[in-house]
């Protein structure tokens, strides 16, 4: 398996900002999102894995800093 390819996938997640764009491609259909909040949690936290009520939601997820088991980056989007 080559680790280092998919280590890297997410590595520059951390560079979203509220407001950018993300499309995402299923099943051949786009999907686009705009960025409504990015934070760090520790890397055991799952409640952000719960419905917290606010609708459909994108969660992004990345290692945090990069190649870490530390902390988790989250980007959370929402459909346009």
């Amino acid at each position: 398996m080559n680790f280092a390819r998919y280590n890297a996938i997410f590595y520059l997640l951390g560079k979203l900002e509220k407001g950018d764009r993300v499309i995402v491609y299923f099943m051949n259909q786009e999907h686009e999102y705009v960025v409504t909040d990015k934070l760090t949690t520790s890397s055991t936290d799952t409640s952000w894995l719960k419905d917290q009520g606010q609708g459909e939601q994108l969660v992004l997820q990345t290692c945090d800093p990069p190649g870490t088991t530390w902390r988790r980056l989250l980007v959370i989007a929402k459909p346009l």
